[in-house]
């Protein structure tokens, strides 16, 4: 009786019973050893998980940057260029581009990648599937640290490492600011729980400083405090709840400083460009045609917020129909959101109901794993609610669950272990079904990377699931743009002002390319309705435009168009140098110097200035002048023909022939292609009759009549036939 007793008790204080039917749940902790399987096997599952991973990924060497970020971040990112203690305080203080919200420490890897590799981009891809092997090893260790179970831990190493969804932060090179900040995130995580075993101050300060690089990696690391208090409190159990606040201090300061900036921002003051040529525009969040953070109400945001937090976790579980943007849903006629966003909300709150009365009911429960599950995964995604302030330009990304759902994958595996331990299921169907999820993980994630090889493939893939989402269009327009496939380009840019007909960056990159092809008749109607739309936004249309009437010979509108120009922006050269060809063109040669000393204030060192003001004084007769100015252009540009040839008129003006030969003869020796090379012949010729040298001109009149001079031949029978 006694006996019977004695295992009464030890079953009301939480311990199971081992039975023969469910040895493979034996605990595995500390000095426990498996009965049935190695020790060392869960490690060699490690190993074997680390190759699987590396095989799925190593493909991504072969890849290239995409049209989504990776050209601000890296391409055309001056900071990265420069890999020194000064470059990388201008990466942490005065960035190149403020307006670039990008954590300094993941720029500064970028950097590192561009000291030893330049842009080649297999290197950086390469960089960050090894950062995801790195991150796969601490999860490894955080979660047996965690769950007391080395085959659930790598159980969940193993989901992590092969989920689909993950794809997209190894394999977007931009989003190795997710791979750094999940590094230095689950470090410091996992030295915290060290610590608060062992109380060793060494662990507590090496916390501190991954928090600081996890944090200066991705700012979503600014949820770790409101996880060190809930898991000390809660998972924990620690009662000196003012000792848990100090200890909280150094993890607070810097998210705290940066929630209040994200209430009070600075204002950045944008410099105007100084010049403006028909030019593709490059990807930019600020589309005015689809739906933003900022158009949401507070509420509306409560309302997206409750959408995202449960489609992660379905997301998790049936990882299909992934795609690169998931765009902000569009107010319906009634003003309202779509259906959904409602029942998700509802769904939302009863799921967090549920799960607090479960905590309530079991608060010893909040003590084993899965109060950690529970801290963890709250703490981890409030950051993607939508409810602070902090922008974004779609309403989940596959990427934001690469850190929360460690906690949806511990959540599976304490599921099983318990239907287990209450004998509610046989452990080989639970195992059966893990190695079956992982499997298909395996295969979803064997699919989708390839689809990251390029801006064509992941673009292409995203306009099969969103055909009407305009900026699809708009981006694949520009990838074709970029590699001369302007038929493409155009067909894309054109779908895309379909769907959104005021859409002011595709108007700008189509007309772009029509002026670039010298279709300026197609081009002409995208940028009235650019300026239609946005009047006082950009100068460089009004240049454009002008462009086309000077092609058009309308001089009078295209003077008037590169006037607004630079009413708008007295620094863009090109629209002072146009107004001063026009002037120079129509005689108008004392009202063309001013704008041809404006542009040439801009761009002192241009060789067609120069060439301009020559023309300008050779108009207002100051030759003097005009060959200083000829002269000046050839030391910029020895190439400049029409310099050359000007140069040379001014001395057979002036009676000079000698010199005006040496021109002339310098331009045929050295100065390629000549598209006019009869009537050089012919100018030398001239000058040849004037020196006496009359055999010789005849030979120059010989030629120009053989480059197509027809007026040499008349030349010829005048003094040549004698």
């Amino acid at each position: 009786m006694s006996h019977i007793t004695l295992n009464k008790k030890r079953h009301k204080a939480g311990t199971s019973r081992p039975t023969r039917s469910s040895p493979a749940l034996t605990k595995n902790e500390p000095g426990k050893k498996n009965s049935h399987l190695p020790g060392w096997l869960p490690y060699g599952g490690l190993v074997a998980l680390l190759v699987v991973t590396f095989t799925l990924y190593h493909q991504t060497r072969n890849f290239y940057f995409i049209h989504y970020d990776d050209p601000s971040h890296i391409v055309m990112n001056e900071d990265i260029r420069n890999l020194s203690l000064q470059g990388a305080h201008n990466i942490f203080f005065h960035p190149f581009n403020p307006d670039l919200v990008a954590p300094p420490l993941t720029i500064l890897s970028f950097a590192i990648n561009h000291h030893f590799s330049g842009l080649n981009p297999g290197p950086y891809h390469m960089t960050n599937v090894f950062l995801h092997l790195l991150n796969i090893l601490l999860v490894f260790f955080l979660a047996w640290k965690v769950m007391r179970n080395r085959w659930g831990a790598l159980f969940v190493s193993a989901v992590f490492a092969l989920h689909p969804l993950n794809t997209e932060a190894v394999c977007w090179v931009t989003a190795r600011k997710d791979l750094l900040y999940g590094f230095f995130f689950l470090l410091a995580l996992w030295l915290v729980v060290r610590f608060w075993h062992t109380r060793n101050g060494w662990l507590y300060a090496g916390a501190v400083a991954a928090f600081l690089l996890s944090y200066f990696s991705k700012f979503s690391a600014a949820t770790f405090p409101v996880l060190y208090i809930g898991l000390a409190l809660l998972w924990k159990n620690r009662k000196d709840i003012w000792r848990v606040m100090a200890e909280s201090i150094p993890f607070l300061l810097l998210p705290a400083y940066t929630f209040y900036r994200s209430f009070y921002p600075d204002s950045i003051r944008i410099l105007p460009r100084t010049d403006y040529n028909p030019g593709i525009s490059y990807f930019s969040e600020k589309f005015e045609i689809v739906t933003h953070y900022h158009d949401f109400s507070f509420l509306e945001k409560v309302f997206l917020g409750g959408y995202a937090f449960i489609t992660y976790p379905l997301k998790f579980l049936f990882p299909v129909n992934q795609q690169l943007i998931y765009p902000y849903p569009d107010h319906l006629p009634s003003g309202h959101l779509p259906l959904v966003y409602y029942l998700a909300t509802a769904a939302a709150i009863l799921l967090i109901t549920v799960v607090i009365v479960y905590f309530i009911k079991h608060p010893a429960r909040l003590s084993t794993t899965a109060g950690f599950i529970m801290v963890f995964y709250l703490a981890t995604t409030s950051v993607l609610l939508h409810v602070l302030p902090i922008g974004g330009r779609a309403v989940v990304a596959d990427r934001y669950g690469y850190i929360p759902f460690i906690a949806l994958a511990m959540l599976l595996f304490y599921i099983g272990r318990q239907l287990v331990q209450h004998r509610r299921a046989r452990p080989a169907p639970l195992i059966m079904a893990g190695a079956v999820f992982l499997l298909l993980l395996t295969v979803a994630t064997a699919q989708r990377i390839p689809v990251w090889k390029n801006t064509g493939t992941i673009l292409r893939d995203l306009m099969e699931k969103e055909p009407t989402y305009p900026i699809t269009y708009y981006n694949l327009g520009f990838y074709y743009a970029e590699n001369n496939q302007t038929e493409k380009a155009i067909k894309n840019y054109s779908r895309a002002i379909e769907l959104a007909p005021h859409f002011t960056q595709a108007l700008n990159n189509r007309s772009a390319i029509y002026m670039i092809t010298g279709q300026y008749q197609k081009a002409k109607p995208d940028i009235q309705k650019f300026i239609k739309i946005h009047p006082d936004a950009d100068p460089s249309k009004y240049l454009n435009l002008g462009q086309i009437y000077r092609e058009e010979g309308d001089y009078e509108k295209a003077l008037e168009h590169y006037r607004i120009a630079v009413d708008m922006n007295p620094e863009m050269f090109n629209a002072w140098y146009n107004i001063a060809y026009i002037l120079i063109t129509t005689g108008k040669h004392q009202e063309a110097l001013n704008p041809v000393n404006q542009a040439l204030e801009l761009k002192p060192g241009n060789s067609q200035t120069y060439l301009a003001r020559g023309m300008v004084h050779v108009g207002l007769k100051q030759y003097k002048k005009a060959l200083a100015d000829f002269n000046q252009a050839l030391s910029l540009d020895s190439s400049n023909l029409e310099a050359h040839i000007n140069k040379a008129w001014i001395h057979f003006n002036f009676q000079q022939f000698q010199d005006a030969l040496e021109t002339y003869n310098y331009v045929l020796e050295h100065v390629s292609p000549l598209h006019n090379q009869g009537d050089i012949y012919l100018n030398c010729a001239f000058a040849r009759m004037n020196l006496g040298q009359r055999q010789a001109a005849c030979r120059d009149f010989m030629n120009a009549m053989k480059h197509g001079n027809t007026a040499a031949q008349s030349y010829i029978k005048r003094y040549c036939h004698q």
